[in-house]
């Protein structure tokens, strides 16, 4: 592990520092430049967001929104998706390393790991959505001008995945009236963890004067690692070991990458706004440990690495057509994804696949000699290589009215996902399963993967919406609106086991699927006075139907070739307010969800075996394994959300936010899983959905004060606090017995965490000092049986950073 006492300058790149400080200290000097971290006046700030596809103050926003804006981002040390969600109480997360997670809103949560079931809760980046199941793209926080918080269904606006709410990300564009030009440097480091640093900086310049402006955004960070690979056997009969692999802090990640945009501002209705952002980060590891090994400890065999590197173009036209606003918004995105990962406790588990072939009876003439469980030790790992694209059109048009306002638009979506995945295990070719196979197959000699699969699947969607806000008088206004959708998808899946050569395979399944539909919003909405309103509101949220990947007749399955589109119908009531002359906000919601038709992915139950007078050629049992999306059932969610800020005085702001979410099904209902007698086993009615903390909150407390000391001219402190109540890993309630069940529901206990931050700020330059996760917290943010641990007494747990020291430094040229 790593020593207390690193020198935090170890192995950080202070030259590529130094140049960059540089490079935009001496692009010039020009007006005076507003630091992003420095403080507005005091008293509570208003943020301006754009979640109705206008401008508008979010106090007057009929929903439930929570807003990060640079200057927050700055102060609470939000860096990553991470940061960001610990710090929303209406959203939870699934995250093993960058790009490998899942969002949650308000508890519309269906099963963790979703491998090709759509994500319920969407991403954006700027106009683009982003969204990719459970490995959204994890964009550097890095000259964001906000992170807005969506929660509840988006469907109107925002589409397809938006459906529990949505998380948009909006960069800050050029500046054509100003220079402005800032750096800045991070290091931390811990008992726990290895070196980390964060170098980024920022350059706008106006080419020409109120006409044209460019931004130039870059940044190299490492998070150093935390997890130690230990010493140890194979789970299985202990034959092999890891040492030439043991090693300390093995989840380190690098990250680099940048943002060019341009600017022009054509004539005084006119501009075009063009950008480039993109982003590599490599994994060398995920942030995973065994508490059945040691803290922060694992056992590995095979590296877990993850390459990620996306791009992003976008073209804004923004404009007047007579007394109209019109906006265009054009967006490529293209990623690439290579990971492999340990998956030896699979191997162990399934380790019949390497002595006969998977299903048949256990022959002793290759597999058991009658003393062990098998006289075969399996170690493996897993490999997948996976591209995505797509690409976005929107068109919209907008007015406002001395007592309206309305937008209407057209929305088009292509996407697609290609990727190729392996299972392999060293000597396979020397396996019994090898041998067992050549009695009836010739080798290929192309693959020693004993399983490769592959997917290349399209999507195009197309949608018209709108949205229309009426005041009636100065007290009553209302919201209506309206989106109509089509979306289509076809999917080519292919599975193979590519050491043979076979008639009888591959298996090969060519489907479509999708559907139309439409979905409302309406809200009204009573204004007390200028600073109090109260509203009600229903909205609808979903997930477009699609096409499974069957490798049987859909005669032989129970969860059809083709699943349907599952819908989420919100309630809620809420109110925003401002007291005190603006020093202090009480925002408050009260809300219930219906989830109908639920998209779940799981094992698709004909899997089971078959119970006489059953047989697999004619009946749904005895098939292949095959992961499918299924309409499970249906779901409720009701809950709370309060969001309270204070700032007494000119010396203090104080903020609690905080979500209660009771989150489970609403009828009982089976998935996937039977018993020893083929029995399809019941979810029953109540149950908690998985990953959904009941209460979640955070709350903070800065104290700044005048500080005329080497130049600066205040000090602050602050203190933040977040809480998150205990939650299920997964829906199904099966046992954990060791040696019995590979699989189990665990509850994942409840956690806080606590950061302190201490800075000296100027008009130009800010110095802070940080101490990360004060009581040194091991948070289980997902407890991952996947991989069959719990069979071989094990765990999997996904956990935060550990305590961490830190020193930041930023610097404004004017």
């Amino acid at each position: 592990m790593a020593a207390a006492d690193k020198d935090l300058g170890q192995d950080f790149p202070v030259k590529s520092a130094i140049a960059v400080a540089v490079s935009v200290a001496v692009g010039g000097h020009g007006q005076e430049v507003q630091a992003q971290e420095a403080e507005a006046s005091h008293g509570i700030e208003e943020i301006t967001v754009t979640a109705r596809k206008r401008e508008e103050s979010l106090q007057d926003v009929s929903a439930s929104i929570q807003a990060f804006t640079g200057a927050d981002l700055k102060r609470q040390g939000i860096t990553n998706m991470e940061d960001v969600i610990r710090f929303l109480p209406s959203v939870s997360h699934i995250g093993q390393t960058v790009g490998s997670n899942k969002i949650i809103f308000r508890g519309v949560s269906d099963n963790p790991a979703n491998f090709i079931a759509a994500s319920s809760a969407a991403l954006y980046i700027d106009e683009q959505p982003l969204t990719q199941f459970a490995v959204n793209p994890e964009p550097r926080l890095i000259d964001i001008e906000r992170v807005e918080a969506l929660a509840g269904p988006q469907g109107t606006l925002y589409g397809d995945s938006s459906q529990s709410g949505t998380l948009r990300i909006i960069t800050n564009k050029p500046n054509a009236t100003e220079f402005a030009a800032a750096a800045e440097v991070m290091l931390r480091s811990g008992s726990d963890s290895a070196n980390s640093y964060d170098v980024n900086a920022m350059l706008n310049m106006p080419l020409i004067e109120d006409k044209f402006a460019i931004r130039i955004v870059g940044f190299s960070a490492r998070d150093g690692g935390f997890v130690d690979n230990v010493f140890g056997v194979s789970p299985q009969l202990g034959t092999k070991d890891n040492s030439n692999l043991v090693q300390e802090d093995i989840n380190e990640v690098n990250f680099s990458g940048g943002r060019i945009a341009a600017k022009w501002w054509v004539n005084d209705e006119w501009s075009v706004t063009g950008a480039l952002i993109s982003q590599k980060s490599e994994s060398e590891g995920a942030n995973i440990y065994d508490p059945t090994v040691g803290d922060l400890q694992v056992v590995r065999f095979y590296k877990d690495t993850r390459d990620d590197e996306w791009w992003q173009a976008s073209l804004t036209l923004d404009g007047k057509i007579g007394d109209l606003d019109f906006v265009s918004n054009t967006s490529f995105f293209d990623r690439k994804l290579d990971y492999s990962f340990d998956r030896t406790t699979y191997s162990a588990y399934f380790n019949y696949n390497f002595c006969t072939y998977a299903g048949a009876v256990y022959a002793p003439a290759y597999c058991w000699s009658g003393e062990t469980i098998y006289d075969q030790d399996t170690t493996g790992w897993n490999i997948q290589d996976q591209e995505n694209d797509r690409f976005t059109q929107e068109f919209r048009l907008s007015k406002t009215g001395d007592n309206y306002r309305w937008v209407m638009g057209a929305f088009y979506e292509k996407k697609s996902e290609d990727w190729v995945f392996r299972s392999r295990t060293p000597e396979f070719l020397d396996s019994y399963a090898y041998a067992y196979w050549l009695n009836s197959y010739e080798p290929s000699g192309v693959d020693p993967s004993w399983w490769l699969s592959a997917d290349d699947t399209e999507w195009t969607q197309w949608a018209v919406f709108g949205n229309f806000n009426y005041d009636f008088n100065e007290k009553w206004s209302a919201e209506v609106g309206l989106r109509y959708f089509d979306s289509k998808m076809d999917r080519f899946y292919y599975v193979d086991k590519p050491f043979i050569i076979s008639d009888s395979y591959p298996d090969v399944s060519i489907a479509d699927g999708g559907n139309n539909d439409i979905v409302p919003k309406v809200a009204v909405t009573y204004r007390v006075d200028d600073k109090k309103m109260l509203y009600a509101l229903y909205s609808e949220g979903f997930r477009a139907g699609g096409a499974n990947r069957n490798r049987v007749a859909e005669e032989f399955t129970v969860f059809p070739l083709v699943y349907d589109p599952d819908k989420l119908r919100n309630f809620e009531v809420g109110t925003k307010t401002r007291w005190a002359d603006g020093r202090m906000q009480l925002n408050a919601t009260v809300f219930f969800g219906q989830w109908s038709d639920y998209q779940i992915e799981a094992v698709d139950p004909s899997f089971n075996p078959c119970i006489p007078p059953q047989s697999n050629d004619t009946d749904p049992c005895g098939q292949p394994f095959q992961v499918v999306v299924g309409n499970a059932g249906d779901a409720q969610q009701t809950g709370v959300e309060v969001e309270l800020k204070a700032a007494p005085n000119d010396y203090w702001d104080l903020g609690l936010n905080l979500t209660y979410v009771e989150a489970e099904t609403s009828e009982e209902f089976t998935v996937a899983r039977s018993d020893e007698n083929g029995e399809l086993i019941p979810v029953p009615k109540g149950s908690r959905l998985p990953n959904v903390p009941e209460l979640k909150y955070t709350a903070f407390a800065q104290y700044t004060w005048p500080a005329n000391f080497a130049g600066a001219s205040d000090a602050y402190l602050r203190a933040q606090y977040t809480y998150q109540d205990d939650s299920v890993n997964q829906l199904e309630a099966w046992e954990v017995v060791p040696l019995e069940s590979g699989r189990g529901q665990f509850l994942q206990p409840a956690f806080s965490i606590a950061d302190v931050r201490a800075g000296l700020r100027s008009d130009s330059w800010t110095l802070e000092l940080f101490v990360n996760n004060v009581g040194d917290e091991r948070a289980v943010l997902y407890e991952d049986d996947l991989y069959f641990e719990p069979f071989f007494g094990q765990r999997r747990v996904t956990t935060n950073r550990p305590r961490e020291y830190g020193i930041r430094f930023a610097y404004n040229w004017n």
